[in-house]
């Protein structure tokens, strides 16, 4: 991998067309480069991972969003007459 070369040019330089001689490509030679120059021995053995007690995981792991429905045309109308 050649030091200051963007993803989309190495991209265009392999001759890449297509999603699956994307991930050809990633699977056989980006992915691999990328490891060999940013990847570190760990500090320690053992896992980062915790059990956890909390049976409220799903409910965690969620994005709640309100939404409310608007007639856009009345607020264009609004908008452009100033309130």
């Amino acid at each position: 991998m050649e030091p200051g070369k963007g993803a989309c040019r190495r991209n265009s330089d392999a001759g890449i067309t297509s999603a699956a001689g994307a991930n050809a490509f990633l699977r056989e030679k980006y992915i691999g480069e990328f490891n060999a120059q940013f990847s570190v021995p760990a500090a320690e053995k053992g896992t980062a991972f915790r059990r956890t007690s909390r049976s409220d995981m799903t409910w965690i792991f969620t994005v709640q969003t309100e939404r409310v429905a608007v007639d856009l045309f009345a607020l264009a109308r609004c908008h452009s007459q100033g309130f």
